[in-house]
């Protein structure tokens, strides 16, 4: 989930082991370098982890708010894209009732919207959340681009757009999986999260849900970068629009 300094290996899995002591002061540690690199929505629900303040929900602020909608609009917008996308063709000059649907807190159904350690350098996303549950309702109206070649109208692959939605995201914060590969590859990439997981499971240290809601007004040029997200909703399931 985390990058971090190579994890100390002290027993015979290569999984390094620790105390109340140790993993608090690993999460404080972490929380502080966050902090320092503008992580800082990543930075408060590790706080609110480390201050065992679950399963009560986090309650995002203002500025949390304002950081998701900067680092998180371009793959929310991939999202859309994706969901107007009909089979791989492009969207028609056409205004799309936009429906991405997740049924939120308390759903076993795996996330619709995920920031990827090995192929993003998102890491205010990454770090807040992994993998999200994005529902997004709101019209978007997409007009394709034109170029003239040797007098010739041709496709540019761009399309000029505008829309107005309504975002919901939200998260489970928790660091145990029903994967045993990820917890132990996780642990062994990441200190912090290896510590995290330790809390969780010998300290009552408990998961929490987070969620916020805002509104994205947008329009320009688009040429979409959606083919990791058009994967995933072709292998697991497609946003309804």
């Amino acid at each position: 989930m985390w990058g971090g300094r190579p994890t100390g290996r002290t027993d015979p899995t290569g999984l390094k082991t620790w105390t109340l002591e140790t993993a608090t002061e690993e999460l404080k540690n972490n929380i502080r370098s966050w902090t320092g690199s503008g992580y800082n929505f990543a930075a408060d629900l590790m706080q609110h982890f480390l201050d065992k303040k679950g399963p009560q929900d986090y309650l995002p602020t203002e500025a949390n708010i304002a950081e998701v909608k900067k680092h998180g609009q371009n793959r929310i917008l991939d999202m859309i894209f994706v969901s107007i996308w009909h089979g791989g063709d492009p969207p028609d000059t056409a205004t799309h009732n936009i429906n991405i649907t997740h049924p939120g807190k308390g759903s076993t159904a795996e996330s619709n919207i995920r920031w990827n350690y090995y192929n993003d350098d998102n890491k205010n996303m990454l770090y807040a959340y992994g993998g999200a549950d994005l529902n997004v309702k709101g019209t978007v109206y997409t007009m394709q681009m034109l170029e003239v070649f040797l007098g010739i109208f041709t496709i540019k692959g761009e399309w000029a757009w505008t829309g107005n939605v309504n975002v919901r995201i939200g998260d489970l914060y928790a660091f145990e999986s029903t994967s045993s590969i990820k917890t132990t590859g996780s642990s062994l990439m990441s200190d912090p999260y290896a510590a995290a997981l330790w809390l969780e499971r010998n300290c009552a240290y408990k998961p929490f849900y987070h969620e916020m809601s805002f509104e994205l007004l947008w329009g320009g040029l688009k040429q979409p970068d959606i083919w990791w997200e058009m994967f995933r909703a072709e292998n697991t399931r497609k946003p309804a629009g």
